[in-house]
């Protein structure tokens, strides 16, 4: 069918002189620019982020677009969503170390009284995990409250600054990989204080890099006794990335190699 349309066109082109030729062809070709810009605004974000993740990362990622400076026009709200992979290891009372993954999984929603600062709560589930490759972590349940302050915009070759704190909670109960174990309680708490700085490219990604410090307790029984412990690393050094989707959605995806290693994911709705 596009070839007898093709054939069609090429006869009556030839039929015409060539100023309307030439005119034809100028039309075709805005035609066929329309269409890839209009393929192209549906395959990129429209707005242009200038910070990290939200949910399990960290806060107000979603709320640093060059284009949210207006306060009549930008988005207040935003829920979201996002799975967490931690690896990491734990010093316990006692002088003992355990290895310990996790998986966990938060639904968030997101504040932004001003264009700089946003304000974050959420709930989860630990997913799973391990502790030493002996005891098995149950599915619990897990909380976050956080807060972030955009201290600096991004323009020219000068980067975006992003200053976040987060305190998260989790309990659930591990049991040992043994017939017939007992559930025990396992109750973690940790504060978190962050920065992120980066770049927007093409006004609809940001790549930018993250730094955090943390700590907190844990609080676990290991053959009947109960003991503490914490975090060995309390630091994490990574980097993500970040993009919106037809104006309102943003993903987000963020690694982390150095201390507590891990891996975030999520996505976002502003309104």
């Amino acid at each position: 069918m596009g070839t007898i349309e093709a054939d069609r066109a090429g006869r009556g082109a030839r039929a015409r002189p060539l100023a309307q030729r030439r005119g034809a062809a100028k039309i075709h070709a805005m035609r066929a620019l329309v269409v890839s810009l209009v393929v192209l605004a549906s395959a990129v974000p429209a707005r242009a982020l200038a910070c990290g993740a939200s949910g399990p990362g960290g806060v107000g990622v979603a709320g640093c677009s060059l284009e949210e400076h207006a306060e009549a026009t930008r988005a207040h709200w935003r829920v979201g969503a996002g799975y967490a992979f931690t690896s990491t290891a734990i010093r316990l009372s006692g002088d003992r170390r355990a290895d310990e993954v996790r998986h966990s999984a938060a639904a968030t929603l997101d504040y932004r009284p001003t264009s700089r600062v946003t304000i974050q709560l959420g709930v989860g589930a630990v997913l799973g995990g391990s502790i030493d490759a002996r005891h098995d972590v149950d599915p619990g349940f897990a909380a976050i409250a956080g807060v972030s302050w955009r201290a600096v915009d991004a323009t020219g070759a000068r980067p975006f600054v992003l200053l976040g704190a987060q305190l998260a909670a989790s309990a659930t109960t591990t049991h040992e990989r043994a017939p017939n174990a007992s559930a025990v309680g396992y109750e973690a708490f940790d504060l978190r204080l962050g920065a992120a700085s980066g770049w927007v490219i093409a006004r609809t990604l940001s790549a930018y890099a993250i730094a955090r410090a943390f700590g907190g307790p844990i609080f676990w029984r290991v053959a009947g006794e109960a003991v503490t412990g914490t975090d060995v690393y309390h630091y994490q050094l990574g980097a993500g990335l970040a993009v919106v989707l037809a104006r309102a959605f943003d993903l987000y995806v963020e690694g982390v190699a150095l201390g507590e290693r891990g891996v975030t994911a999520g996505l976002g709705w502003s309104f």
